[in-house]
This record gives C-alpha cells, sequence and structure tokens, in this order.
C-alpha cells in the first residue's frame, strides 16, 4: 500500500496499528533503488529557474 502512494497513517489505521511506528517498521521496507527514484524525483522538483 505505502509502495502504491497511500499515507502512513491511513495504512496503519486499515491495518489497526495503535501507532504509526509499527506500521512503519513492518511495511515501509525501502530499497536502495526505490530511495534513488525518490531523490531523483525530488531533484527535479527543486531546481531553480
Amino acid at each position: 500500500m505505502i509502495l502504491g502512494g497511500i499515507d502512513l497513517k491511513t495504512v496503519q489505521i486499515i491495518m489497526g496499528h495503535a501507532d504509526a511506528e509499527t506500521t512503519m517498521r513492518v511495511y515501509a521496507n525501502v530499497t536502495k533503488a526505490q530511495a534513488q527514484n525518490e531523490m531523483m524525483r525530488m531533484e527535479g522538483k527543486m531546481k531553480l529557474k
């Protein structure tokens, strides 16, 4: 769900976790490739005009 773009708090509620830390620990694993892709996406949005 998180990789599909659903925000963490929504996943927390769906999964019935008492706190978001549990959700992050269990479901929010990020691969190196995903982190690199997100950095490239952010760099594109931060370019100065």
